[in-house]
């Protein structure tokens, strides 16, 4: 299974709860033998250098909303997502969120 953890920030684990229960969940699914990939909308807010478990995306949403909003499903094909975690109820994730294909489950 291919999962895509969406947040507003980095998922640097050590800033935060969200972000260290993902980088936690990440690496589970990772020795379970699932891909993950995280995606972040706020592109000014661009992590510092960390050994991810894997990998990050950005996105520039609130300044490029069309080109961010191709950039997602550009990103939900090429990396053949089947599950995105949602981890936070925000205007902007959830707008992007409707651009999801009806194929891929979303959790929120």
């Amino acid at each position: 299974m291919n999962i895509l953890f969406l947040y507003r920030i980095p998922m640097l684990p050590f800033i935060g709860g969200v972000q260290r229960v993902t980088e936690n969940l990440t690496k589970e699914f990772i020795s379970r033998g699932h891909k993950v990939v995280y995606l972040s909308i706020y592109e000014k807010y661009k992590a510092i250098e960390y050994d991810y478990p894997a990998p990050q995306y950005y996105l520039d949403y609130k300044l490029h909303k069309q080109n961010a909003i191709n950039t997602y499903r550009s990103l939900l094909v090429d990396q053949k997502i089947d599950v995105i975690i949602n981890q936070e109820v925000q205007g902007d994730l959830l707008e992007l969120l409707s651009f999801t294909p009806n194929r891929i489950k979303v959790i929120t």
